[in-house]
Formats: C-alpha cells, sequence, structure tokens
C-alpha cells in the first residue's frame, strides 16, 4: 500500500470513571469522562528500513520490527507500541518502511485516567493515518487488540472515551449513548501516591461477590440507579446532586472494600474544603480520587490540597476525543 503522507500526530484525551466502576464488570453502566490531559503520539516515516524508534519523556527504544515477538512475561512499555506498528503494517502488507514514534503525555501513569488506553488509541490512529483517511470507528477496533495485551479481559472503556471523548452512559458489550450537558463541570483530581493493581481489585470484588452474594446484588442495583440518575442530573449540569450521588456511589465502593485510608483521608479533606462531591474513582486500592468543585473555587480548593502534601490535576471534562494536530505543534 502506498504511503498517503510521510508524518502525523494524533491526539487523545485522558479519562475518569465518574459512576459505576467495578459494577460494570457485572452488567451494570458505568459513567465515563474524557478529560483535557492530553497524549500526543508523532509518527514519521522511514523508507528502506525495518527499524522502529520509539521515545517518550523518559524512555526510548530502538527495535527491527521483522525480528518482533512477544513474549510470555511482564510487558515492557514499548511491547504493545510494537505490536500496534506490526498489526497495522501487516494488514497494509507494508515493507521495508520503519518510523520515528515520539509520544508526549499530559496524562499521569498508573493512577487510573486512562494512560495505556490513550497511547494504544493515538499510536493506531496516528500510524493508520499514514496509510489512507481513518475513522474514529476502526481506530477504537484495532486499539482494542493492543489494549488487550495490557489488560487481558479490557471492556474496552478506556479505548473507547479516549476515541470518542465527552461523557459516556456505558454498558459492557452494547453500544455506547454520549450524554450532552447544559455546562461544563470542574473537577480536580488527586493523586494518592499509592500505586494499584487493577486486577488485584477486581479480584477483590469477584471474591466478594461470591462470598457475599445476596449483599453484592443489593449493592449492584443501587449502583445501577445512582448511575441513571446522574445521568439525568449531569444533562441538567446539577452541580450539588451529581456531588451528592458521587458520595453515595463511593460508600457501594466502600462496602465492596475497594478503598482505604489514603482515599478517605484525601475525600475527608476535600470534603472539609467545600467540594460538592468526591469519590474513588477506577480500581480503588490507591489510585486517586475524584472531586466535583465550584468553578470560582477550584483554585483556592487545590491550594489547600497540595498544602497537605498531594498532586492535583484540575480538570474539565474534553469533548473533541481523538483529533489529528498540525505537524508543528509537537
Amino acid at each position: 500500500m502506498e504511503v498517503n503522507r510521510r508524518e502525523s500526530i494524533a491526539s487523545v484525551p485522558g479519562k475518569i470513571i465518574l459512576f459505576g466502576e467495578h459494577f460494570v464488570v457485572y452488567g451494570n453502566p458505568a459513567i465515563l469522562m474524557a478529560v483535557d490531559l492530553r497524549l500526543d503520539v508523532f509518527v514519521k516515516v522511514i523508507q528502506n528500513s525495518n527499524k522502529i524508534y520509539i521515545r517518550s519523556d523518559d524512555k526510548k527504544n530502538v527495535a527491527d520490527l521483522i525480528n518482533f515477538e512477544l513474549k510470555n512475561g511482564k510487558l515492557s512499555f514499548f511491547d504493545p507500541i510494537m505490536f500496534t506498528c506490526k498489526m497495522i503494517f501487516k494488514q497494509r502488507m507494508i515493507q521495508d518502511m520503519g518510523l520515528d514514534i515520539k509520544i508526549k503525555s499530559a496524562i499521569p501513569n498508573g493512577i487510573g485516567l486512562g494512560s495505556s488506553g490513550a497511547v494504544s488509541v493515538a499510536t493506531t490512529a496516528a500510524i493508520s493515518s499514514l496509510f489512507k483517511k481513518t475513522n474514529k470507528k476502526n481506530v477504537y477496533i484495532d486499539a482494542m487488540e493492543t489494549e488487550k495485551l495490557i489488560h487481558k479481559y479490557s471492556s474496552g472503556a478506556d479505548c473507547l472515551i479516549s476515541t470518542v471523548g465527552g461523557l459516556v452512559y456505558y454498558i459492557k458489550d452494547q453500544k455506547y449513548k454520549k450524554i450532552n450537558y447544559k455546562d461544563n463541570l470542574s473537577f480536580l483530581i488527586i493523586d494518592t501516591g499509592i500505586k494499584h493493581s487493577t486486577k488485584k481489585m477486581v479480584q477483590k470484588v469477584k471474591r466478594f461477590s461470591e462470598k457475599e452474594n445476596m449483599q453484592f446484588l443489593q449493592i449492584k442495583k443501587v449502583a445501577y440507579d445512582i448511575c441513571n440518575e446522574a445521568m439525568k442530573k449531569i444533562q441538567k449540569s446539577d452541580e450539588v446532586e451529581i456531588g451528592r450521588l458521587m458520595k453515595e456511589n463511593h460508600k457501594l465502593l466502600k462496602q465492596i472494600g475497594v478503598t482505604n485510608k489514603a482515599i478517605e483521608r484525601i475525600i475527608k479533606i476535600s470534603d472539609k474544603a467545600g467540594v460538592f462531591g468526591s469519590k474513588l474513582t477506577g480500581a480503588g486500592g490507591g489510585g486517586s480520587v475524584i472531586s466535583l468543585v465550584p468553578s470560582d473555587e477550584k483554585k483556592r480548593i487545590e491550594r489547600i490540597i497540595k498544602k497537605q502534601g498531594y498532586d492535583v490535576f484540575p480538570v474539565r471534562i474534553d469533548n473533541n476525543g481523538l483529533v489529528f494536530k498540525k505537524i508543528d505543534s509537537l
């Protein structure tokens, strides 16, 4: 296949789970939100080469695409990117071509903001666009193949929200629904400083669901109702009610055992500072807390939380999802 262009930059947002984490695994809805912390992937064609050069803010690697094979065991940072290159080159029967890949990210790693999904989507989009005009649906399908390397039982939520942006009402294996809203909302993401294992937390909830099945089903039903009520309040941009429902959602996550002292401390500090509501976001056991804040109070509340020693990321809803940038912007 002929090269359509020699360079491309794809940019995608990170994400949070606003409502419904863990319960989404068991058929419940979740509300996903793209945030305005973005990751960019720049790719440039290298003719008559099989070398793939990969650079990020703190990592770099050179590998031969022909000899690349995934090995059993823990994946390196570069393996999913190499897998994406090989997959797309095979689809388009590309030979004797290398790539220079640069990754620039404002999405923190390992705190539940979808950084791996963002890399998968942006890398897939940037490489695919070298050969032909691509669309979000095809990018999402291919990116999911890469994401499953990283998270074997991935629901696809991270790749989806990075691709389409905005707010999404999501049920696993069903068609998603975009949520329209009246006014943008202001949030603070607070890093607990504790790295977490999504796999371990999912397994912990699974054990709870089996051991305390009746209790889990009751909690799951309440989570279902909260998520549906939250969608209505988001459409009206009713900050007070959204905050209240975030608190209620967090109580359920506490009941299934995925919070800890660090998360609870941040929520206590945030509540005292005057947020509408807070909850853990993502797997729990560490990671980050999301707080809905009054827009005119955001900086004051951010300062209070930072004084307690936490990294804080102010965010709003990112409506754009996957976009392609001008080459001179990276």
